[in-house]
């Protein structure tokens, strides 16, 4: 999908490109950027190595980019306070997911991988000192009517969400209540 302006009420989950998904799954959650990058890596040969996570920052960024554009998902910034998290306005938001730095930086004391001492990008001496603010992603009423509206459906083995943030195996001895408007909740 393009990264386009406009209304992402239109939109049905399977127009969403993986990433997409992914981070729209996580933004309906309110999870912060860099736990958003840190799952997108999470199964990968890197996810243990900070410092080798930055290559996965431009697809997030790109699809945060988009959702944010489309309304689907909003951006705030941590405030110092507890509980003031600021809602950005849309074009700040678009600003702040657009910024790789806003993702990930170098840090030298999280390179845990022994084998690789990885030097520090250019950019490290710039920002090495400068505090991170960290931002949260959150799902819009038009973002959680599109996830709502994915598919759900049963395999032999397993009851899969068509979502990369939320698949796997199911175990089916447990009772499941499948709902008209495609949702699921395991009956206890």
């Amino acid at each position: 999908m393009n990264s386009a302006s406009g209304s992402g009420a239109s939109l049905a989950w399977e127009d969403l490109t993986a990433e997409q998904q992914y981070v729209l799954n996580e933004a309906i959650q309110g999870e912060r950027m860099i736990d958003v990058l840190n799952g997108w890596a999470g199964y990968s040969p890197d996810a243990a190595y900070w410092n080798r996570k930055e290559k996965y920052v431009a697809p997030m960024l790109l699809a945060t980019k988009s959702l944010v554009e489309l309304g689907l998902i909003e951006v705030y910034r941590e405030v110092d306070a507890p509980g003031q998290d600021e809602l950005l306005p849309l074009e700040v938001g678009v600003h702040v997911v657009s910024e790789p730095d806003n993702w990930w930086r170098y840090d030298p004391e999280q390179n845990w991988d022994p084998d690789a001492i990885e030097p520090p990008p250019p950019s490290w001496s710039k920002l090495h000192e400068v505090k991170w603010v960290m931002y949260w992603l959150n799902g819009t009423e038009s973002g959680e009517q599109v996830s709502n509206a994915r598919k759900v459906r049963m395999t032999p083995s397993a009851v899969v969400i068509e979502s990369r943030g939320s698949t796997g195996p199911v175990d089916l001895s447990r009772k499941f209540e499948f709902r008209a408007d495609g949702t699921w909740r395991i009956i206890e």
